[in-house]
């Protein structure tokens, strides 16, 4: 990265940090050492990284709850510059991090704000409705079809007489019932499922 980019990056990060610093004591929310500490860690970008206070971090604190505890904090402040009409400098900050790795950036994800992978402003990330409703959508059609093809063999409008008698038009019919709930639950929990990564996310030791 362009020595301009980097310190524009460093500058972003320091915004998102002072920011959280800021919210947890309006808050009264306490930030120990440690976790004051992983507000600036990152394994990618900027300086290496104190493995003794990380170390310290992943003993002494729930990776978990300090993310969510931290995700709220920033989600408060950013709700609170936006209601002072700063939403610019969070655009700012955000795109000056566009396509790095820095464990900040999770929590800001967790807040519910959008980390531009591109040179995109930043705000409320509404693309996982959007995803959930096409997931929905396909989980939804691929056993529909399969419903509507069985039916058809079951009404057998072409005089066809496949099954013949009622008795395996009954069987038939349980049959095709079972097959379509078992698709649809096979799709929805593959759907469901967010794909692997090999790309780091962040997370101190995912890399």
């Amino acid at each position: 990265m362009a020595p301009d980019n980097r310190s524009a990056a460093e500058a972003g990060k320091q915004f998102l940090i002072q920011r959280v610093l800021e919210q947890a004591q309006e808050d009264g929310v306490s930030l120990s050492g440690p976790e004051r500490y992983m507000l600036d860690f990152s394994e990618v970008n900027g300086p290496p990284q104190d493995p003794e206070k990380v170390a310290q971090f992943d003993e002494q604190c729930d990776s978990d709850e300090y993310e969510e505890k931290v995700a709220g904090l920033i989600r408060a402040a950013y709700q609170s510059d936006k209601r002072r009409g700063q939403e610019a400098s969070w655009a700012q900050a955000l795109k000056a991090l566009c396509g790095e790795d820095h464990y900040i950036l999770v929590m800001v994800r967790q807040a519910g704000l959008k980390v531009p992978y591109s040179l995109t402003g930043a705000g409320p990330d509404k693309s996982g409705e959007l995803d959930a409703l096409v997931r929905t959508g396909i989980a939804m059609l691929a056993p529909g079809l399969l419903f509507l093809a069985g039916l058809l063999v079951l009404i057998d409008p072409w005089g066809w007489r496949l099954l013949g008698s009622d008795t395996r038009k009954l069987v038939f019919l349980v049959a095709l019932l079972a097959a379509v709930y078992l698709l649809w639950s096979t799709l929805l929990r593959k759907l469901s499922t967010p794909p692997r990564s090999n790309q780091s996310d962040g997370r101190p030791g995912t890399g």
